[in-house]
């Protein structure tokens, strides 16, 4: 026990150091990090600016106390947060609205997000209307918030808008009226890729080869295969098919070589970089993940030219903070998460890996730092990809080390086509067809060849442990004492214990899941660690809408053999009872003159109250209906119209998704 003690109190003592370092060389580390908290909490938290205002107060009047002080700058800069990105409040009725508003994305043909005011919308228009960012649209509609009708596990479309800081979708009444068109920056930078996507139509005869190299070069995916989608998709290497901040890197590479080659090695000179970045930006349509990776390399460029004692962390920090003063809604994107890891490993752990290597070749130590690169990216990225994918490939590290050049080159190379007139460029278009066939030769090889571990549902605990863990083993290797070591081996047993537990609370569940299926009825009973299907869909068209869930709680199916009636558990033809706790399932198969007294009711197939509630029956009611998503709208209202007369709480899967009933 006293071992245990002295130990923590090292970890504090260490703590304060390691705080003392690093509030000097990183500040920007600490304001990202309590900015995020700030945003993280800032509708939960009902602060206003003045609060902030109070915090520096405090901080200018105890300057002289530096822990007072730096307690009440945190506190400043929480409040500032909290008070600057909560969410503006939009207040509806069912009346009809008369909105101008401005396309800012187009997602699909015909889904679209607008903006009015401070505000954004989900519209859904007819196909035929072919809208372009910039849009100015006037129409007449009804404003509704958007319900999350999602199965546990499965695509949440309300989830993928809520992270686009899109809450509410117009119904529109009547024709959209296209009155004008907003030009701003980005509706030039798209003007400008069009161009180039036109030349590269005229470039390029091959389809094959035309998609790869608009989507590898000016990120244009709509004329991608799906088959070759589905190839890089399942060897690792999907994310080369996406502008982002590989490209950007790549980009930065290339002229940084060119400026070493001319002798322009000095750091203020590599500042003409940037200009490079920027204009490689522009050109991709200013595409997020390109614009932050081009944001990231400007802060760090900067910052090696003009701080003396430059932290390349502290810098990501800083473009970090201010992506996310610019859009707060950043913070729940994949592409800014998974853009801010890959940098962040490359940060961190590409000195360790580069120094590895002890030969003199420098064929070699080229080659050998692109793969270290490529794996330090790879490894602090690997937990988002298995917490969004479910799926990572063992073989990634060295499909795409081999693959990585090679889409370089065809970045270079076409990028110099493209400058070049058309009639110079087409003879030098050859060499990046060549290069696309070696690419996809490899993938192939690759993907026969591809171990993929599958049915991965990590929690957020066992991501935040994972990356913890990897950040006390990276200090252990670079600092070499016996705390960072014992603070691993805390934090792996930490990862283990955090995983047993959640593993033991998924194998002691006992509870019943009614799926949202559109006209289809889903009732799946989880009991201890096995499934069985109480009312099985009819056919396999929604797999993918329940077997998320009963994959992602490791379940395996129900033995014929196994005795239900233990446990105070009993299940009979749509009677489930458990606890004393009495469930019901109507259908049309199942006969309604047999019915007593229930806690829930779960109805579908259309039943109605007049077809369960009839006059042999008893008295007492259920405490809550739950109506799944084979009802109709006219039996669904005969519901409602019933529980509000009784006083019956109803749930229905059309508007809160898939409803679990605890037993």
């Amino acid at each position: 026990m006293f071992k245990f003690y002295s130990f923590c109190a090292q970890i504090t003592l260490n703590y304060s150091r390691i705080y003392k370092a690093m509030s000097h060389k990183t500040p920007f580390l600490y304001i990202l990090i309590l900015w995020i908290a700030g945003l993280l909490f800032a509708n939960l938290l009902n602060f206003s600016i003045y609060a902030c205002f109070g915090f520096l107060l405090i901080a200018l009047v105890f300057r002289k106390f530096k822990i007072v002080s730096d307690i009440c700058l945190m506190l400043a800069v929480f409040f500032c947060s909290s008070a600057y990105n909560k969410m503006p409040q939009l207040k509806i009725d069912n009346g009809v609205y008369e909105i101008q508003c401005v396309c800012t994305e187009v997602m699909t043909q015909g889904n679209v997000i607008v903006e009015s005011g401070n505000h954004k919308f989900y519209l859904k228009t007819d196909t035929n209307l072919n809208l372009f960012y910039g849009n100015k649209l006037l129409l007449k509609g009804k404003i509704s918030e958007i319900s999350n009708a999602s199965n546990i596990y499965a695509f949440s479309y309300w989830n993928y808008l809520k992270k686009k800081g899109v809450y509410h979708r117009i119904y529109p009444i009547d024709s959209i009226q296209i009155i004008g068109q907003s030009r701003n920056l980005i509706f030039y930078a798209l003007q400008l890729r069009k161009l180039l996507l036109n030349k590269t139509d005229t470039l390029v005869g091959d389809k094959n080869v035309n998609a790869f190299l608009k989507s590898v070069v000016l990120g244009y995916r709509n004329d991608m295969e799906a088959e070759t989608r589905d190839l890089f998709e399942e060897t690792g290497t999907v994310h080369l098919l996406a502008v982002s901040g590989l490209h950007t890197s790549a980009v930065y590479c290339f002229i940084n070589f060119l400026m070493s080659f001319f002798g322009l090695k000095n750091r203020k000179a590599r500042l003409l970089v940037i200009p490079v970045l920027w204009a490689y930006a522009f050109i991709s349509g200013l595409s997020p993940s390109v614009v932050r990776a081009a944001q990231i390399l400007s802060f760090i460029l900067l910052g090696d030219a003009f701080t003396k004692d430059f932290t390349p962390v502290n810098s990501l920090a800083a473009s970090a903070f201010f992506s996310l003063l610019l859009d707060k809604y950043a913070i729940f994107s994949l592409s800014m998460q998974m853009s801010y890891a890959a940098y962040t490993g490359i940060i961190l752990i590409f000195p360790l890996l580069k120094d590895i290597y002890k030969g003199k070749s420098k064929i070699i130590r080229s080659i050998y730092e692109l793969a270290a690169i490529s794996i330090s990216a790879q490894i602090t990225t690997l937990p988002l990809c298995v917490y969004y994918f479910h799926f990572f490939s063992l073989t990634s590290f060295i499909i795409n080390i081999a693959v990585v050049p090679l889409t370089s080159y065809v970045l270079y190379i076409f990028l110099t086509i493209l400058c070049l007139p058309t009639i110079v460029g087409s003879y030098f278009v050859f060499t990046v067809e060549i290069l696309y066939y070696c690419i996809i030769w490899l993938v192939s090889i690759f993907r026969n060849i591809n171990v993929v571990l599958t049915n991965l549902y990590p929690t957020v605990s066992q991501i935040i442990c994972g990356y913890l863990l990897c950040f006390a083993l990276l200090q252990m290797f670079l600092k070499r004492n016996r705390f960072y070591f014992r603070l691993s081996v805390c934090m792996l047993s930490v990862f283990i214990g955090v995983s047993l537990v959640h593993q033991y609370t998924l194998h002691s569940k006992c509870e019943l899941i009614v799926f949202n299926l559109y006209r289809e009825s889903c009732v799946v009973l989880n009991y201890k660690g096995f499934y069985q299907f109480i009312v099985a869909p009819e056919n396999d068209r929604y797999r993918s809408q329940y077997m998320p869930y009963i994959v992602g709680y490791h379940l395996g199916p129900l033995p014929t053999e196994h005795n239900l009636k233990g446990s105070n558990f009993e299940s009979l033809n749509g009677i489930i009872s458990c606890s004393g706790k009495k469930i019901r399932i109507f259908n049309e198969s199942i006969n309604t003159d047999t019915i007593t007294d229930y806690n829930v009711l779960i109805i579908t197939d259309n039943i109605t109250p007049d077809k369960v509630f009839t006059n042999n029956v008893s008295t007492v009611l259920p405490e809550e209906v739950i109506l799944d998503g084979s009802n109709s709208r006219a039996s669904i209202t005969k519901w409602q119209t019933f529980c509000d007369t009784n006083k019956i709480r109803i749930t229905q899967t059309s508007e809160d998704g898939s409803v679990k009933v605890e037993m």
